[in-house]
């Protein structure tokens, strides 16, 4: 990406610390620290998006955008989700591939112009793959 500072993303993770609804301050604080430490990206886990506090994740956008430190949101994608992404202040977005709907990832790259990141546990069909490779940053 043109716009970050180097190529480090920090894989989502389980923390054990995010509640069900929000970001807490200790997640937020345990992001800033690397951001602080030179990552240029963090995937963040969201599993319930749809009844997620949207003003902690911008929050958390905030800090670490102090540090020129991009965040990624990594969360399921329907209709119900985009503008919530959108209005995150998210710098991109990972999806499951598994849990992805073609024709929803092309709505979503046409009207909210974000990166994507695909994640997949296994070999893409490549039938799949020359109809997402335009649509998507990168497979992880």
């Amino acid at each position: 990406m043109e716009n970050m500072k180097n190529q480090w993303f920090m894989a989502d993770m389980p923390t054990n610390l995010v509640r069900e609804t929000s970001i807490s301050e200790q997640v937020a604080a345990f992001y800033e620290e690397r951001a602080k430490g030179g990552v240029g990206a963090v995937v963040v886990g969201i599993e319930n998006i749809k009844n997620f506090d949207l003003e902690s994740v911008q929050n958390l956008v905030e800090k670490l955008h102090a540090y020129d430190c991009q965040v990624w949101i990594a969360c399921e994608l329907d209709e119900a989700t985009m503008d919530i992404v959108k209005n995150s202040g998210a710098d991109g977005i990972q999806l499951d591939i598994k849990k992805t709907d073609i024709t929803l990832l092309k709505m979503f790259k046409n009207n909210i112009h974000m990166p994507i990141l695909l994640r997949t546990e296994e070999n893409i069909d490549k039938a799949v793959l020359k109809e997402i490779v335009n649509l998507v940053y990168g497979i992880v």
